[in-house]
């Protein structure tokens, strides 16, 4: 995977398979991370991507018809997704979404593709 474009997924395993591929930024730090379920949306995640690994299995190569803004979106939308694994939406009729950050209108979106009716409560007017 050496010199190929990649997604990470961010939940690790905590079993021993983990340990030898991560390294973490110190406790310290005001963007510490937690290795103890995964690495979480943060700002550090850019600026220090250079402290960060993840094991072999959890990363995906990005295909070359996906552009990088594409690509930025797999790891939340599988998050997105995930939530369909989690709830059997077979009888709800609607839902409603609080919030309306960027993985909120994901999640408002997937659950659109189950659920007849879903409306996002938030801040902005324009999402």
């Amino acid at each position: 995977m050496l010199g190929r474009r990649v997604c990470g997924e961010i939940n690790i395993s905590a079993g021993p398979r983990a340990a030898p591929g991560l390294r973490f930024l110190p406790a310290w730090t005001e963007d510490a991370l937690c290795a103890a379920d995964g690495i979480g949306p943060s700002s550090a995640i850019r600026r220090y991507a250079e402290y960060i690994t993840l094991p072999l299995e959890n990363l995906h190569i990005v295909p070359d018809g996906v552009s990088d803004e594409q690509a930025v979106f797999v790891e939340p939308l599988a998050a997105a997704c995930e939530i369909l694994e989690q709830v059997d939406v077979k009888e709800i009729p609607e839902a409603a979404v609080l919030g309306d950050g960027k993985l909120t209108q994901l999640i408002a979106r997937v659950l659109r593709t189950a659920i007849p009716r879903v409306v996002m409560y938030g801040k902005h007017k324009q999402s």
